[in-house]
């Protein structure tokens, strides 16, 4: 899962955003 806003992948969140 890719975070555009932190602009960064956050594989510890789930990809529901």
């Amino acid at each position: 899962f890719y975070d555009p806003i932190k602009n960064q992948t956050c594989l510890n969140v789930p990809a529901i955003l």
